[in-house]
C-alpha cells in the first residue's frame, strides 16, 4: 500500500539528531513512510533500527558528499507518498500530518506551505545573525489554523528569484 506522506530528512554527520527525528515521525502515523539520504562516511544510523521493523523506513547511503539540495533530491527520488514533507534532520512533523494529508486529497490540493507557528532550538544551537536564539529555546507564535490558498506559479516564480 502506497504510504500517504513520505517524509523526506537529508542529514549528514548528525546520527544524534536523525536518529531522534527519525524515530519521532515514525511514531507519528503509521501511514508515514520515512526516507533519510546520510552522506556520512561511518553508518551511525541504521545500527539503532536493527532488529526493528523499518518497513517505513528507507535509509539511503550515497557513499560519497552531497550538496543539502542533492541530499534531498537523492532521497525525493526514492519516495513514494502521495504527498512529500521535507524536513531537517532536526525537525519534527505533527501527528496531525496524516489528517492534513487525507483533508488535501478530498479537497484536491496539490501541495501546502506550511509556516513554522513553533521552533524548538537544540541546546547546542547559536546564532548572531539570523535567528538570534539561544539553544535550548522554544518559539511559539500567534497562529489562527487559517488555510490560506496560494497561487503555485507566482509562488515559484518567487522562489526562483530568491534563488530557490
Amino acid at each position: 500500500m502506497r504510504p500517504l506522506v513520505s517524509v523526506i530528512i537529508p542529514t549528514h554527520g548528525r546520527p544524534e539528531c536523525a536518529v531522534s527525528t527519525i524515530r519521532a515521525v515514525l511514531a507519528a502515523s503509521d501511514e508515514l513512510e520515512v526516507v533519510v539520504s546520510d552522506t556520512t562516511n561511518e553508518d551511525r544510523i541504521s545500527p539503532e533500527f536493527a532488529g526493528e521493523d523499518s518497513s517505513r523506513l528507507k535509509l539511503l547511503r550515497p557513499g560519497e558528499p552531497l550538496s543539502v539540495v542533492d541530499n534531498f533530491n537523492l532521497a525525493l527520488s526514492h519516495a513514494t507518498g502521495e504527498y512529500l514533507a521535507f524536513i531537517g534532520d532536526d525537525d519534527l512533523v505533527s501527528t496531525q500530518i496524516t489528517e492534513v494529508a487525507r483533508w488535501g486529497i478530498a479537497n484536491h490540493v496539490d501541495a501546502f506551505s506550511f509556516t513554522f507557528p513553533m521552533l524548538y532550538y537544540w541546546p547546542t544551537f547559536s546564532s548572531t545573525t539570523r535567528w538570534k536564539a539561544e539553544g535550548s529555546t522554544l518559539v511559539i507564535s500567534d497562529f489562527d489554523g487559517r488555510v490560506t490558498p496560494f497561487d503555485a506559479k507566482a509562488e515559484l516564480s518567487i522562489a526562483l528569484r530568491n534563488m530557490g
